[in-house]
């Protein structure tokens, strides 16, 4: 059968390949999650979860780990005067009509979110990454392939 640009398809069906993760997923699952269910022959959706589920539980405690390190800096006053003192932002002609007060928890948030972030990201992919190589190696995964 042609299709609208001439091109002979034959006999391909449209319908999606069971044996992979459909490209419009990409959004939703995470790249190693669909590189773990795509390149294990036999019990694919146990090594894409088990993949999602290191990668979520990596990033968790990362987040974790960043949250408590910026909580111990602050205790410790470790921080740079700046997240230690309430300041002042004057009043912006034809935006705000008083001053705005932002207070010292309120910047010790922002950087304990930030950096928690920041370090649960990458210890989140580093954990999907290291999971992905196990799940190459592991003969579980590869039962049909020669």
């Amino acid at each position: 059968m042609l299709s609208a640009f001439g091109v002979e398809h034959g006999e391909v069906s449209k319908a999606a390949d069971r044996r992979r993760v459909p490209d419009w997923m990409g959004g939703v699952v995470p790249m190693s999650a669909a590189n773990a269910y795509n390149r294990s022959t036999s019990h694919k959706t146990e090594a894409g979860m088990s993949n999602m589920a290191v990668k979520s539980g990596a990033a968790a405690a990362g987040a974790l780990a960043g949250i408590g390190a910026t909580a111990l800096a602050v205790k410790t006053k470790k921080l740079p005067k700046f997240f230690l003192r309430d300041d002042t932002i004057p009043a912006i002609k034809h935006i705000t009509k008083k001053p705005t007060l932002i207070k010292a928890g309120e910047k010790q948030r922002s950087i304990a979110t930030t950096l928690g972030g920041a370090i649960g990201g990458v210890a989140g992919g580093t954990a999907a990454n290291y999971h992905l190589k196990a799940v190459k190696k592991n003969p579980r995964y590869n039962e049909g392939r020669i």
